[in-house]
């Protein structure tokens, strides 16, 4: 969507529902509050992608968010002038939309005598990677979500993301390491434990939202006031997800692109429970796994065990070639009695194909990262392969079956599927 001929665009979701989306802010009660190194949490801001009527209509959420926060935190992650980028910004990019209706009311569920539907909206878990946000990776999450899927995707809080902030004021900025060494290892350590944990509560968030009778981390008095102050009817919105999620123990799917496929894999992996409220090992709450360019330097155990729950996993061309990251991914996905995984790369493309970025900056991706797939067919395939995978793997999703994806005739010769054996 955009408001100015010179903005970039990111095009519309292929599902056949149209998509909402709002943002969360929920502040943790004190004893949930936690520190991880140098880094806190005190709030979990996440941005919701759902299922909404295909007539319904709204405003569009910027890609950039409010005020000029996003703006400068890529300027100082690509290390240019904040002044410089803010200013270009009025060029095109502080106008560009997500293809998202803000506010818009959740659709009803598909009727439970169509046995090609589920009778309760599937929910995913989202996780960005190094310099990513809420809105970064918005095509893969609102395109799940037109199929039929609720989306949550983090903003992770750990100096990973470009930058986030923190109930409008406290700014947490992104902090590179380019360095190996054990002061850094243990940072990373951090940062993918807090990760972790911001994933639990994201968790939570939908259940929250689930329940009428919240008595959870979320209170539903919580949530009905916080989708925004300029909602429409924040209590109505809230109402509509009560009962409709099919968020129980191990019933999520956790998906992530870079660090947030490390995240994924590690919250997979996770034998302990995060929350004192809770029993449940965070492993069981995930039935699948959704990863794109997985990072595996992150995670501590890559050469030890597979995944034991179904994953899928889609590679860029350089993390192809980055032959020990791609042992470790070959191993963690190496098949189980328990999993049905696969794992695909694209020739031509780059670490950058699978969020928004080449979508709105193409050229400056070409160039700079040499991917000369077309951007859009990059991100089709990588939507197409996980809609296709969850729908025959775990009957994820309200579309007819994508057959031709996996055949290569069909794909012509940039998607390449690597076998796996046990």
């Amino acid at each position: 969507m955009r408001l100015s001929p010179l903005s970039p665009s990111l095009p519309k979701y292929p599902g056949p529902y149209a998509v909402g989306t709002f943002e969360l802010e929920l502040p943790l009660p004190e004893h949930l509050q936690k520190t991880f190194g140098d880094a806190s949490v005190k709030t979990l801001l996440v941005r919701l992608f759902y299922p909404t009527h295909p007539t319904a209509t709204g405003p569009h959420p910027r890609w950039v968010g409010k005020g000029d926060y996003t703006l400068r935190g890529y300027a100082r992650f690509l290390g240019v002038s904040p002044r410089i980028v803010t200013g270009l910004s009025y060029l095109g990019l502080r106008f560009t939309e997500l293809p998202a209706i803000s506010y818009a009311p959740l659709a009803d569920l598909p009727s439970p005598n169509d046995p090609h539907t589920h009778n309760k909206w599937p929910c995913m878990i989202f996780s960005h990677g190094l310099g990513g946000t809420r809105n970064a990776y918005s095509q893969i999450c609102g395109s799940l979500a037109s199929g039929g899927a609720v989306v949550c995707a983090v903003e992770h809080r750990d100096n990973s993301a470009a930058v986030s902030v923190v109930n409008g004021t406290d700014v947490v900025e992104y902090i590179s390491i380019k360095e190996t060494t054990p002061e850094t290892i243990a940072k990373r350590r951090n940062q993918l434990a807090q990760r972790a944990y911001e994933s639990c509560l994201a968790v939570e968030v939908l259940r929250g939202l689930n329940d009428a009778e919240s008595k959870g981390v979320f209170r539903r008095t919580d949530l009905d006031t916080l989708p925004g102050s300029d909602a429409p009817s924040p209590e109505e919105l809230a109402a509509k997800f009560i009962n409709t999620l099919d968020c129980g123990p191990g019933r999520f799917i956790f998906a992530g692109h870079s660090f947030g496929a490390a995240t994924a894999i590690h919250c997979c992996k996770t034998t302990e429970s995060l929350l004192p409220e809770s029993s449940t090992p965070l492993k069981d709450e995930f039935r699948a796994a959704v990863l794109l360019d997985p990072w595996m330097q992150v995670v501590e155990d890559s050469k030890s065990t597979p995944l034991d729950v179904p994953a899928v996993a889609v590679a860029s061309e350089p993390f192809q070639k980055w032959s020990s990251n791609w042992d470790d991914v070959v191993h963690v996905l190496s098949p189980t009695k328990t999993t049905k995984n696969r794992l695909f790369w694209l020739r031509n493309s780059a670490h950058l194909s699978q969020s928004d970025f080449q979508l709105l900056f193409p050229t400056a991706t070409r160039f700079a990262f040499k991917a000369t797939i077309d951007p859009h067919l990059a991100m089709t395939l990588n939507i197409r392969i996980a809609r296709e995978w969850l729908r025959s793997t775990i009957n994820v999703g309200d579309e007819p079956p994508d057959t031709e994806i996996f055949n290569h005739t069909a794909t012509g010769t940039h998607l390449v599927e690597h076998p796996l054996t046990s």
